[in-house]
């Protein structure tokens, strides 16, 4: 019974010792109060988020579209979203970006196409940092913006989600410096991403550009090695030499024949007449008178029989004057081949040449096109973090906590004494 009541009595004590120190607890309340509204007021903490999309090529409208000009289907390269990702957020990890972001935000500082408002806010910013921008040696500037540059290493915050976006967050003490270069980041990372893509397929081109001078030249000089070959022999055209060559040998060839067939018939009258000049020899004067005729005949036929083997002679003389002359044709002939042969092979060179540029081409547009800035920063979505409300509620909540604290810690050391 008696532990009971000393329960009891402990209870109330304790109730009546919080409700004699209110004063301690409301005075701790406005002092908490009085804290959260200072922290708001004059320390705020502005958080902006930036996000970047990294497209994935494969199946999209535009691959549809681009690969219908090349010969090979589809040219988009066959690295994964992920690994993308993943090398895009070390690159904007290093310092050379960082380097490259500070380097544009000191430029936008000295521009005077640039707003007078947003070059005063940098100024601002940058003598907040301890960084001096009043200097005009080369080398104090570079080092200055390579403290900038480490400035926003350590600020910037850069993750990556699985749905191909790399997400950039930073926290200042300025609303206008937290939407200017959450924006000026997105643009940098951009533009350095994509050369950093593209610089592979610049190394690619130059490659090819020169691959393809040198064909080209090696195909003008066998262009030039043929018409100098073609002028030495005097022939424009191998081909038509020799089907001018060929046909004229075959009408040769005929009229020998031809020739051959007439002088067979000559002949084979002839004999015939002769014949007919023996059976009238010992006739009477009709007989005689044939016999006269008849040879007239023969000699007449005999005389076209010699003109037919002079014609065929002559015509055998020009086949083999003729056939010799072709027969020299054939080393230039041979020699032409061999060109053709090499200029087939240097053109199939050259095609692939340049189907391999087409290719690059189109996946440049695919890289120039597979990063897209998704959201930007704007006043609108930029406030102070955490809220008043929740900074007032925080602040009185550890506040009371802490008087009841002191309270308690006082009502024990009291009743020590007391004991």
């Amino acid at each position: 019974m008696n532990i009971t009541d000393e329960s009891s009595y402990s209870i109330r004590d304790a109730i009546i010792q919080v409700i004699l120190k209110w004063k301690l607890l409301l005075l701790l309340a406005l002092i908490g109060t009085l804290g959260a509204l200072v922290r708001h007021k004059y320390f705020p903490v502005y958080p902006g988020e930036g996000k970047i999309l990294i497209k994935d090529q494969a199946g999209s409208s535009l691959e549809t579209v681009l690969s219908q000009f090349s010969n090979s289907g589809p040219v988009s390269s066959t690295t994964t979203l992920q690994s993308r990702l993943d090398r895009s957020l070390s690159y904007l990890e290093t310092t050379e970006f960082n380097r490259a972001l500070a380097s544009k935000i000191w430029s936008q500082m000295l521009d005077d196409a640039q707003p007078m408002e947003m070059r005063e806010e940098i100024k601002l910013y940058l003598k907040s940092l301890n960084i001096n921008t009043e200097i005009e040696s080369n080398v104090e500037k570079e080092a200055e913006i390579s403290r900038l540059g480490n400035f926003l290493r350590r600020t910037l915050q850069w993750n990556k989600t699985q749905s191909g976006l790399l997400v950039v967050r930073i926290k200042t003490d300025r609303k206008s410096w937290t939407i200017h270069l959450i924006n000026e980041a997105l643009f940098v990372a951009r533009s350095f991403l994509t050369s950093k893509e593209l610089k592979d397929i610049d190394e690619a081109t130059r490659f090819f550009t020169m691959e393809i001078y040198e064909v080209e030249t090696r195909l003008r000089e066998l262009e030039l090695s043929t018409m100098q070959a073609l002028k030495k022999s005097d022939i424009l055209n191998i081909e038509a030499e020799r089907g001018e060559a060929s046909q004229y040998i075959t009408n040769l060839r005929k009229n020998i024949s031809d020739t051959e067939i007439k002088i067979r018939e000559g002949r084979t009258l002839l004999a015939g007449l002769r014949k007919r000049v023996d059976v009238s020899a010992g006739g009477n004067e009709e007989a005689a008178l044939s016999k006269f005729a008849l040879s007239g005949q023969i000699r007449h036929l005999e005389d076209e029989i010699k003109t037919l083997e002079l014609r065929k002679d002559t015509l055998a003389a020009y086949l083999k004057s003729y056939g010799s002359t072709t027969k020299s044709i054939l080393p230039i002939q041979n020699e032409m081949e061999r060109i053709k042969a090499n200029y087939d092979f240097e053109f199939k060179v050259y095609e692939n040449l340049r189907r391999g540029m087409a290719k690059l081409g189109l996946e440049r547009t695919f890289i120039e096109n597979q990063i897209e800035i998704l959201e930007g920063e704007s006043a609108l979505k930029v406030f102070s973090r955490p809220g008043l409300l929740v900074l007032l509620l925080v602040a009185v909540t550890i506040s009371q906590i802490l008087g009841l604290g002191i309270i308690a810690l006082n009502a024990l050391f009291t009743k020590s004494k007391e004991l």
